[in-house]
């Protein structure tokens, strides 16, 4: 197993001329002519079907994406996603956050991180993990919204400090997770 996760990730290590970004695949794209006729969608299948997935293309990080449509998507990126979509339309079409007070959202804000944290911190099982993303994504987009709908600057600067404060540890962690898988790997 060890030997077939090294050979996959020998494989999918991206060379320096290889682009690794959405818009220099559609790029070279563009670049390559009518050479076959085939929608974007399918030259990005071929050409990198982990384009929407953080993590290598190793079998020890099969349980982090789901195969969608020929693409490898992060399943934790994909649940934010879903709840940060969720919460704008729960403004958008309830307007939730307009009775509450600067105080209850910031409390209602804190609670939907707290299974976050908790999955950083603790060996959850993964649909617990994928709860804690979506409720993520209902307090990003909450939060944002939140920005526009206070009158307060205090809030405002709290809530882009805290959004950094947040963001910037439980991506190094992300990034310290997949390290660790890729070298157990080895």
């Amino acid at each position: 197993m060890k030997e077939l996760n090294r050979r996959y990730l020998s494989a999918n290590i991206k060379r320096a001329d290889q682009p690794s970004s959405l818009a220099r695949w559609i790029k070279a794209y563009l670049q390559s002519g009518p050479k076959e006729v085939r929608s974007i969608w399918q030259y990005l299948r071929d050409k990198d079907p982990y384009l929407f997935a953080h993590h290598p293309a190793a079998p020890c990080f099969r349980a982090h994406v789901w195969q969608v449509g020929g693409f490898y998507w992060c399943k934790g990126c994909l649940m934010s996603t879903a709840g940060g979509l969720l919460g704008l339309a729960l403004q958008l079409g309830l307007g939730w956050q307009d009775n509450l007070s600067d105080f209850q959202m910031g409390i209602c804000l804190i609670l939907m991180l707290c299974p976050t944290f908790a999955s950083a911190a603790f060996p959850l099982p993964f649909w617990l993990k994928h709860s804690g993303r979506f409720l993520l994504g209902i307090a990003t987009a909450s939060a944002f919204l939140q920005l526009f709908i206070t009158d307060s600057w205090l809030i405002r600067v709290i809530i882009l400090l805290s959004f950094i404060a947040i963001r910037q540890p439980l991506s190094r962690y992300r990034e310290r997770l997949n390290q660790t898988l890729s070298e157990s790997a080895h």
